[in-house]
């Protein structure tokens, strides 16, 4: 929903420079915002299951070089389709490549991470400061998606989707009522203002301010966080952030540390930015009542008004080193991995990413490898660095 909501509001922008060919434009721009994710249907995705999904999802497609040539592609097309003169045309496409280029943006700012400067960089990058379903961004693009459709169908699918929003929100596992009273009152504003203005301006203000608002909050927490670890003499090595839907005082963190000692350490907390308003204990109705559970033990840092750690991961980087050279899928695993645990059983080494842990259930990136199997390696190995360094 993200990415369609931005490209069909780009494209509804930009249609103003060549308004015969509006439909052309909103089209372009809305598939080119989604095309990145075409990926998944690739063999390399495929053919190694869950883990190709981890190392091959937001690949090759959302590099820079891939998406241009994409977004010049796309354009062309729907161009040759609506039959566009040269001028309407050359807008087409700079509207496809501004599209696809925007879904590179909106990926990169949730705790999952991109590499759009693959091949000259193959380092992830992340954003920290969105939830991955962001109700807010939604709403303030909607009102204006809404005026600028032409369709009765066009309209009768985003109000449902609007109301989508709503209910999501009230009925959804990760938000509280509060919460949820805000987000359908920040709809109803979203509305208001753009009756008042009927212009482009006020949902492209909007959808800043929201951006901006989470990304302050995201660095506050960071700053939080970080002075925490000073003070226990611990070396950060991964921080991430990922704040609760449309809850810019609440984040979920993970941290991956060490002593210095050859220790590899990595927690799981919720931090509130004003415990006086809401308390980290409620900040995330999924983790209310955790109880530790392997592979996580109690932390060893101490709780604050602020920040509450969940649980706690131990290990050894000489066992991380090793691991790695007995489970090529391990290895590979650790390629997307930024926050790694693991627990050896046997002849299985069972493992996943912090980041992606939720109590009570396997999470998409927790899997077993076989030790010492050579022929369980990935049949399409990824070019990433991984996100933690063994060195």
């Amino acid at each position: 929903m993200t990415h369609s909501l931005i490209g069909a509001a780009l494209g509804s922008a930009l249609s103003r420079k060549v308004p015969q060919k509006k439909r052309a434009m909103v089209w372009a721009t809305v598939v080119a915002s989604n095309f990145p994710d075409i990926d998944f249907l690739l063999p390399n995705a495929r053919a190694d299951g869950r883990l190709g999904y981890l190392l091959h999802h937001r690949g090759y497609t959302h590099t820079v070089p891939i998406a241009l040539v994409l977004g010049l592609v796309i354009g062309g097309f729907f161009s040759r389709i609506f039959r566009a003169d040269k001028r309407a045309a050359s807008w087409i496409i700079f509207s496809s490549i501004l599209g696809i280029l925007f879904h590179l943006v909106a990926d990169f700012w949730n705790e999952y991470g991109i590499h759009p400067f693959f091949p000259m960089n193959n380092r992830w990058i992340y954003g920290d400061f969105i939830f991955i379903l962001e109700p807010l961004l939604w709403l303030s693009l909607m009102p204006f998606v809404f005026s600028e459709s032409t369709t009765r169908a066009a309209k009768a699918v985003l109000l449902i989707a609007g109301l989508g929003v709503i209910s999501y929100a009230a009925l959804g596992s990760q938000t509280i009522w509060p919460v949820a009273l805000a987000i359908a009152l920040f709809g109803l504003f979203s509305c208001a203002v753009h009756w008042r203005f009927r212009k482009g301006q006020p949902a492209l203000v909007l959808f800043l301010g929201i951006l901006l608002i989470f990304f302050a909050g995201s660095r506050s927490a960071r700053l939080q966080i970080e002075a925490q670890y000073a003070k226990n003499s611990e070396i950060i090595l991964q921080l991430a952030t990922s704040p609760a839907p449309a809850n810019p005082l609440c984040w979920k963190t993970v941290v991956a540390s060490s002593s210095g000692k050859g220790d590899y350490r990595a927690r799981l907390g919720v931090l509130s930015l004003s415990p006086e308003v809401i308390s980290a204990e409620r900040c995330f109705p999924d983790f209310s009542g955790f109880s530790i559970i392997a592979p996580l033990q109690t932390a060893t840092l101490s709780d604050t008004d602020h920040l509450k750690w969940l649980g706690e991961f131990q290990g050894k980087f000489s066992d991380l080193v090793a691991l790695k050279k007995r489970s090529c899928g391990f290895s590979a695993l650790l390629q997307f991995a930024r926050i790694p645990f693991w627990v050896v059983q046997e002849n299985h080494v069972y493992s996943g990413d912090l980041r992606f842990f939720r109590p009570g259930r396997i999470g998409f990136s927790q899997m077993s490898f076989l030790l010492d199997q050579p022929q369980s390696c990935p049949q399409y190995p990824a070019p990433w660095a991984p996100p933690l360094s063994t060195e």
